[in-house]
C-alpha cells in the first residue's frame, strides 16, 4: 500500500515524465531497502546494482551518453565520499560505523541525484536518522541501527520537494 500511495504522489507532484519515472524507480528501491535493512541489516548488492543499472539506462536512453557517462562518476565519487565517512568512523569508533551496503547505495545516490545533492543527503538522512538514534541509544545498548533507509528517505525527499544543487549552495551564502 506505501508504495502505491508513493507512486501516486510521484505522478500527482511529475506527472508522466522523466522525474516521474526515476521517482518510481527511488520508490521501489526504497521499499525493499526499508524491509531487507531493518529486518537483515543488508542491503543486498543485487538490488543496488539492479536498479543502479535501471536509473543508468534511463538516462542514457532520455538525456543521452554524456549524463549518463556523468552519472558514473558522480556514483564513484559519492562511493568514495561514504567509503572515507566509514573508514573515519571505524577508526574514531574502533568498531564498525557503516555496512558496505551504505557505502554502496552512496553509487545508487550519486547516479540518481548528482554528487552535490547526494552529499546533501548524507548530511540530511543524519539529521532524520538522529531522533530515532538517540531513542535506540537510551533503549538498548546495541546501537545497530540501519542507516541505508534514511540514505534513501532523504534521497526521495529531495527528488519529491525537487531541490535543485544552487538552492542547496544557497543555504552556505
Amino acid at each position: 500500500m506505501t508504495t502505491g500511495v508513493l507512486f501516486a504522489v510521484s505522478y500527482f507532484i511529475f506527472g508522466f515524465s522523466y522525474e516521474f519515472l526515476i521517482s518510481i524507480i527511488v520508490v521501489s528501491f526504497m521499499v525493499i531497502v526499508i524491509v531487507s535493512d531493518i529486518n537483515y541489516l543488508i542491503i543486498p548488492d543485487e538490488v543496488t546494482l539492479f536498479f543502479s543499472i535501471l536509473v543508468l539506462v534511463v538516462k542514457l536512453i532520455i538525456e543521452g551518453i554524456r549524463p549518463a557517462f556523468l552519472a558514473l562518476f558522480s556514483g564513484a565519487f559519492l562511493f568514495l565520499l561514504m567509503y572515507l565517512i566509514m573508514r573515519l568512523g571505524n577508526f574514531l569508533l574502533k568498531k564498525e560505523s557503516l555496512g558496505g551496503g551504505d557505502v554502496k547505495l552512496m553509487f545508487f545516490v550519486g547516479i540518481t541525484i548528482g554528487p552535490l545533492l547526494g552529499a546533501f543527503s548524507i548530511f540530511l538522512s543524519s539529521i532524520i536518522a538522529l531522533p530515532l538514534s538517540l531513542i535506540v541509544l537510551i533503549k538498548n545498548k546495541d546501537n545497530v541501527i540501519p542507516f541505508g533507509p534514511f540514505i534513501l528517505i532523504a534521497t526521495f525527499a529531495l527528488i519529491l520537494f525537487e531541490v535543485d544543487p544552487i538552492s542547496i549552495l544557497g543555504l552556505f551564502n
